[in-house]
Parts: C-alpha cells; structure tokens; sequence
C-alpha cells in the first residue's frame, strides 16, 4: 500500500463526523484512487465497509434518492461512503450533501472526490459540510500512481481465484442480475472495464 493512501485512510478513521475531499486531474488517478481507497481503509480497519455512489447517471432528483438509500444500509457505523463523479450535477450535489450532513454523520467516514475545477464550485455550495472537512483534502494523484495494466491483470486474476469464475462468467451472471451487490463485484467490474480502455489506447 502506498504511504500516502495509508496516511489519508488513518487520518479518515481517526475522528468523527468525518468528511474528506479528494480531487483529481487525470482519470487515471481517479480510477486509482477508487480502486484502491476500499483495501487502503480495510488495512487501517478491518471491518470498513466501503459503499460507493457515482453520480455519473443520476441527476438532482435521483441523486438524492440514491444518497439515502445509501445512508439506510445497515452497518452506516461501519461503512465509509465514497460520492464520486458528481461533476455533472456538482452545485446541486454539493447542496444535497450539505443538507443531509446530519444523516453523514451516521456513517465512519464520507469521501467526496471531484475534479480539480470543480471543486470551486462544490465548496461554495457545501458550507457546512465543508467546515466537517477542515483540513482533510487531498489529490487523487498524491495518494498512488495509477493503476498498471499489470496489476489490474493480477487483481482480476485473484477474483477469479477467489470466487472460482471466469471473468466471462462473472460479467454474463452479473448482467443477468443473478449476483448479490457486493464491493467484490463492484471492483470486478470497474477492473473489467480499465482493462478495455488499456487495451483501446494501444490500438
């Protein structure tokens, strides 16, 4: 693990409430970060859960709809709540988030992760929230170098390994809704899909 990726999961966990924001320049720092914030928080604490919310399809109605199913999950005392690809709705995600700061407050920690030019605009609009951040922000490209074709290779490798599938048939059961949500799967197919767009880009 990554010294500055363990530094940023210790300091998330050592307090509460406790909301961190992350930027990022590059997607693939974004997809590093992403990929890697669920074991970093794991190692820190062993029972972290790690529930992830992309708004990369929602809009301002759905967003919120989404964020409290997200906020009943059982367990909120031990899951860590990772928003990210909120820039298309980043004002408006930014004021839902700031409404619902007392619900936040249920879960061990919050991560919201925004590009670097908007964040401007996700502060202006997150006031109170962001008085819950103070000093706890950081750069997606500061916490690990960006995932490698070779390890992405690896981790798929493992999940086979571990749940005794192909990939092939991990994503024709998951497409055919015959696999229970879990953070393994969600992992699997984000792999998936950074190993296709390493392939696109050397074609």
């Amino acid at each position: 693990m990554f010294l500055e990726l363990a530094e940023f999961c210790r300091g998330l966990l050592s307090h509460h409430p406790s909301v961190a924001i992350v930027t990022w320049a590059s997607q693939p720092a974004l997809e590093s970060f992403v990929a890697r914030l669920g074991p970093a928080l794991r190692e820190e604490h062993s029972d972290t859960i790690l529930s992830r919310l992309s708004a990369a399809e929602l809009d301002s109605a759905s967003f919120p709809e989404r964020l409290l199913r997200c906020l009943e999950r059982r367990d909120g005392s031990r899951r860590c709540l990772l928003v990210y690809r909120i820039e298309p709705l980043a004002p408006a995600a930014a004021r839902i988030l700031n409404g619902f700061r007392e619900r936040l407050a249920s879960q061990r920690a919050v991560v919201v992760v925004i590009r670097e030019n908007r964040k401007r605009d996700f502060v202006t609009d997150s006031p109170d929230l962001m008085d819950w951040v103070g000093t706890s922000a950081a750069r997606a490209e500061d916490l690990g170098p960006a995932i490698s074709l070779r390890e992405i290779k690896a981790s798929i490798k493992e999940l086979e390994r571990r749940h005794g599938m192909s990939s092939e048939r991990f994503l024709k059961e998951s497409t055919q809704g015959r696999l229970e949500s879990s953070e393994d799967y969600w992992l699997w197919n984000e792999l998936i899909a950074m190993r296709a767009a390493h392939r696109a880009e050397k074609q």
